[in-house]
């Protein structure tokens, strides 16, 4: 489809009170995806746990979680807008607490007692 024809297709969309938001991006959608492609749903976004709750999770102390973040055991992560690190995604402490999450090649693994 010629990219005149899409914008064409947006302006009288718009223009349609009828037609809310989403499902205006849904048509825009189904639009520009080539046929035959699979549908893929949105990620979710990360849950954030703060540190203190990593750290009460992991039975340590909060200079541990932030070392496990600098090692790549932890993948830190942020609010939308904020510069600093708000705590560590709860994948990558389920990760962890299961004992899977290895250190960038040098196969150590973090052990955690129960």
């Amino acid at each position: 489809m010629k990219v005149t024809t899409l914008e064409i297709i947006r302006i009288v969309l718009k223009t349609d009170e009828t037609i809310t938001t989403e499902e205006r991006a849904r048509i825009i959608r189904f639009l520009t995806t080539p046929l035959g492609a699979p549908a893929v749903a949105p990620k979710p976004p990360a849950r954030i746990v703060s540190f203190k709750e990593a750290a009460d999770r992991l039975a340590c102390k909060r200079g541990t979680i932030y070392r496990y973040c600098k090692e790549g055991i932890l993948k830190k992560a942020a609010l939308a807008g904020k510069l600093r690190a708000n705590g560590v995604t709860e994948s990558s402490l389920i990760l962890a607490i299961e004992g899977d999450q290895t250190n960038h090649g040098d196969q150590t693994k973090l052990i955690v007692p129960a």
